[in-house]
């Protein structure tokens, strides 16, 4: 039987939501502390040409956290920098898929693709709400919640998480705030970008 998880990821804060388990945060110990930088992806970044990326969670970042077997992942949330604010918007157009990686975070390559594992999903696709932040706060606020549309089920004894996310670049609304991210050397987590 397959638990659910919620997933925050740091890297980017952000989470995964877990079916009936709770949430996970990531990097490890990012779940009452702001981060240590702001980054625009993918919640920030808008232009004429698009966005793609991809986040690589190490097996470590859910073992350590208990995360022992299969769990369902549900929903994603994404954390704004502290002390911003911002009106919000939306994003008409965002794709998302994940599997489970056959590379090690570690070796990670600009080639997409070859980053995925067979179980390949795409988890959701359309718009994405970028709620308002009015009130400045530390850590942030969690202004993007995306319920997935195919919950996907991550087992770390198989391999690293990958999710990739991607956008057209058109921003309908007033402005976002930048995300909470962590840079940190060894921190389990890496982030590849591409402008389409």
């Amino acid at each position: 039987m397959r638990s659910p998880l919620f997933l925050l990821a740091s890297l980017c804060s952000m989470s995964l939501c877990l079916d009936a388990q709770g949430t996970i945060h990531v990097p490890v110990g990012t779940q009452l502390v702001d981060g240590n930088n702001a980054s625009p992806y993918p919640f920030q970044f808008t232009n004429a040409t698009g966005l793609r990326l991809q986040y690589h969670y190490d097996a470590s970042q859910f073992t350590v956290q208990g995360v022992s077997t299969a769990v369902r992942l549900t929903s994603l949330r994404f954390r704004s920098q502290a002390n911003f604010t911002c009106a919000g918007g939306s994003y008409p157009n965002v794709g998302i898929r994940m599997s489970t990686s056959p590379r090690d975070h570690l070796a990670a390559t600009t080639n997409f693709a070859n980053n995925h594992g067979q179980d390949l999903t795409v988890v959701y696709s359309g718009p994405v709400v970028v709620n308002p932040v009015p009130s400045q706060s530390n850590p942030g606020s969690w202004f993007v919640d995306i319920p997935l549309q195919t919950p996907f089920d991550y087992n770390p004894n198989l391999g690293d998480l990958v999710l990739e996310l991607d956008h057209d670049g058109s921003f309908v609304g007033v402005d976002s705030c930048p995300l909470d991210s962590q840079l940190l050397t060894g921190n389990g987590c890496v982030r590849l970008v591409s402008q389409t």
